[in-house]
């Protein structure tokens, strides 16, 4: 009988009831399965079952010329839990066995048991038979990583490896959503932005202002507006004093410039330092590459890679063109690298309102 046949089979016993018990489960379900996998109940020295470790008995141990290589542990139907996860790693602790096995029939639990971190942690692949929609993955992760040449040749292993690395990458970039999504929002992205102008184009005749679009993503955020106060002065570093407020100019000794706006103020000390220093833009240019877009350039069309975006281009008139459409915290950002590089940080005020 084939693997999938086998498989059918059992699913039809597992949703009858009928394998209740742990021994049935071994009989019914566990032993067929691992028979279209190649191995041979009958021959202690591939499947050894009540295997003696120092700790207890583990249900079988599936043996390669190398010696075991796999533990499995059979409950009953439903009796999975963190008991018999953690008898499971009792047996197989300091046995240098790479895979185990925690099945009750229909879900199998699979382990890498010299990975770091928790038993729960250990756990490359979960599998559940009777979920229909997961037969097809089921029969292709069951001959990738029980199939007996396979655990004999290592192949299981390093299956077993990719999956698992894949499986806390996921984690990791599942865990990064909110902290991106609340950085899109707070930073006001440039391609947020312009997603929902299109959106709300789509849908009426008409489209917001990107002003009206920035107050939204704010909202989101429950960002404050800043307070309408005069502008004060204080350090581009100085964060503390005026979190979310709005830079609208700077000042250099006597002389004042109030654009009134975060990117004007950023056009404006660009110009004025690229006055004071020949080299002043391509070396701003060097240090200010993102991704997808780029903070100046002598050309438009190529601070974005998206040409969508070249009609937020500000020409600076000295031969060089600045990429708008920035947040004030990427405004902030800018200001310090074009300070670091001109080295005049200390020079600088910043007006808020």
């Amino acid at each position: 009988m084939s693997l999938s046949e086998e498989l059918r089979k059992a699913i039809r016993l597992l949703r009858s009831g009928v394998p209740a018990s742990e021994a049935q489960v071994k009989q019914a379900v566990i032993i067929p399965i691992l028979r279209c996998l190649q191995w041979d109940d009958s021959n202690l020295n591939q499947i050894y079952p009540e295997y003696s470790t120092k700790e207890g008995f583990v249900d079988y141990a599936l043996f390669t010329p190398a010696g075991p290589r796999v533990f499995i542990e059979a409950k009953r139907i439903g009796g999975l839990g963190i008991q018999g996860e953690t008898q499971l790693f009792t047996y197989a602790a300091n046995k240098g066995i790479p895979i185990l096995i925690l099945t009750d029939g229909n879900h199998w639990n699979f382990y890498l048991s010299m990975a770091p971190g928790e038993p729960s942690e250990r756990c490359f692949l979960s599998l559940e038979l009777m979920n229909d929609s997961a037969a097809v993955d089921s029969e292709k992760h069951l001959r990738s990583v029980l199939r007996r040449d396979n655990v004999e040749d290592d192949s299981a292993r390093q299956y077993a490896e990719n999956l698992l690395e894949s499986k806390r990458r996921n984690k990791r970039a599942r865990q990064q959503i909110p902290l991106a999504w609340q950085s899109l929002v707070s930073e006001s992205d440039g391609l947020l932005q312009d997603l929902l102008v299109e959106k709300v184009g789509e849908m009426i005749d008409a489209k917001p202002t990107s002003e009206d679009v920035v107050q939204f993503l704010h909202a989101l955020e429950f960002v404050q507006k800043p307070s309408r106060k005069p502008p004060h002065e204080t350090p581009i570093k100085n964060k503390r004093s005026a979190p979310r407020s709005k830079i609208v100019g700077f000042q250099l000794g006597e002389h004042s410039v109030q654009p009134g706006s975060a990117i004007g103020t950023l056009v404006e000390l660009i110009k004025y330092l690229a006055n004071q220093d020949p080299q002043f833009m391509e070396q701003l240019a060097s240090k200010t590459v993102g991704r997808t877009r780029r903070l100046v350039a002598r050309r438009s069309i190529d601070l974005y890679d998206n040409p969508i975006y070249v009609k937020h281009a500000k020409d600076l008139g000295n031969g060089w063109w600045l990429g708008g459409q920035l947040s004030g915290n990427q405004v902030r950002k800018k200001i310090e690298i074009a300070l670091s590089i001109s080295n005049t940080g200390s020079q600088f005020s910043f007006l808020y309102n």
